[in-house]
């Protein structure tokens, strides 16, 4: 019987707060995180005039962290170590052997914000005032390293790069890791903090940011018929996942059980990819479809992949999709990018231990595909056993995960 991993900790630094507390309070209250990117300088200002954001205000390094630690670092990891932090704290700060524990980060930008600054000293200060720290702030391993080098663990210190999935591959690689037996403590998400021109400018073209509203609290709208796009958001989100039998012998609480994963490569067919990862999942967690409570969906707001994942979600649960609770949260901490499958997957295991579904803002019916229960407008309490977060990257790329409640029969 191969080994349970469950959840035992989890950190957050979200567009909606820093701390599960904080974060779910917002979700619960049906409040939205995305604003109008602030004009910076003049001739900057007509090109952002239209750029809807979802950042994390009011984030002071200097409280967590020692200022010189926090100096030598990109926003990316500074997230990550405060988000890691947490979740070790929240985990009882698990009694492990260092060589027993490691840490896996993903992140699709890494530090691109230490990148375009530092590139821009030289070009205005000149190569004397680039930092000596810039390599080492700019690397896609920096966040994970940080982590590792803060908490002490060194079982294993690993980076994920995979678009929009790399937290979704941080948190597998977490999970065969602990099935294996090769560690006992993992601590395992992703971060990103890439809100600049540059990164803006270039998503753009693709065709998958929703344009400047008015509103911009209701510019995200998965599922509605009107929807145009998600809005790219900043953060961190860490989780403490342990072999069961370690958690059990020290008298660890659980969130969930991180049951199953999937993967789908659908070849050019989002749905197909999505239908592969539930129906992998699924099978990795030994879970009936009809068994299964809640997803928390990719819901990107895309006019063709809410389609193609709400396609997947009946084939796959079949009659018993019209009992599922379905809701995309990005309408309310936009997309994290390289960090919202973790995100979304703690979101899935606080909807499990709060018993409650957070809804998804902005829906409206008309689009006859788009007819599941996506929990619109308001929050809702209802029993749940089980649940699924999925996860969609560039190129029709899909990841889900299966969680179980906590003290449910294994």
């Amino acid at each position: 019987m191969r080994e349970r991993v469950v959840i035992t900790g989890v950190g957050l630094v979200t567009p909606l707060g820093i701390g599960t507390v904080a974060l779910w309070g917002a979700l619960m209250g049906g409040r939205s995180a995305i604003t109008r990117m602030s004009p910076g300088s003049e001739e900057e200002q007509g090109a952002r005039a239209s750029w809807l954001v979802a950042p994390v205000v009011d984030f002071d390094p200097g409280r967590w962290l020692p200022w010189r630690e926090a100096r030598h670092l990109d926003r990316s990891a500074q997230f990550a170590v405060v988000a890691a932090e947490q979740a070790w704290n929240d985990a009882g700060r698990p009694p492990v052997a260092p060589e027993r524990a490691g840490v896996v980060v993903g992140t699709g930008f890494g530090g691109i914000a230490s990148l375009v600054e530092q590139q821009r000293i030289l070009d205005t200060r000149g190569p004397r005032r680039v930092s000596p720290f810039f390599i080492p702030m700019m690397m896609g391993n920096s966040a994970a390293a940080a982590v590792s080098i803060r908490l002490g663990l060194t079982g294993l210190s690993l980076a994920t790069v995979h678009d929009a999935l790399s937290a979704a591959d941080a948190l597998s690689q977490a999970v065969v890791a602990l099935r294996r037996g090769e560690l006992d403590v993992v601590l395992a998400g992703g971060t990103e903090a890439s809100l600049l021109p540059l990164v803006l400018t270039g998503l753009a073209p693709l065709g998958l940011v929703a344009p400047g509203q008015r509103h911009p609290e209701t510019a995200v709208r998965p599922f509605s018929r009107r929807r145009q796009g998600f809005v790219l958001g900043e953060g961190a989100a860490m989780l403490v996942l342990e072999r069961a039998s370690f958690a059990a012998r020290r008298g660890a609480g659980t969130y969930a059980e991180l049951a199953g994963y999937g993967y789908g490569t659908g070849g050019g067919s989002d749905e197909r990819a999505f239908h592969q990862a539930l129906v992998h999942a699924l099978a990795d967690a030994e879970a009936a479809p009809g068994a299964i409570d809640y997803v928390n969906a990719d819901g990107c707001a895309l006019p063709t992949t809410d389609v193609a994942e709400t396609q997947a979600i009946k084939a796959v649960f079949g009659a018993h999709s019209r009992a599922l609770a379905v809701s995309s949260t990005k309408a309310a901490t936009g997309h994290l990018w390289g960090a919202a499958p973790a995100l979304e997957m703690a979101i899935a295991a606080l909807a499990l231990h709060h018993q409650a579904v957070p809804p998804t803002l902005n829906w409206e019916p008309g689009d006859p595909v788009c007819d599941l229960d996506y929990v619109p407008g308001k929050a809702r309490l209802r029993p749940l056993a089980w649940a699924v977060s999925t996860s969609r990257g560039l190129g029709a790329q899909c990841a889900a995960f299966v969680l179980r409640a906590a003290g449910q029969a294994a």
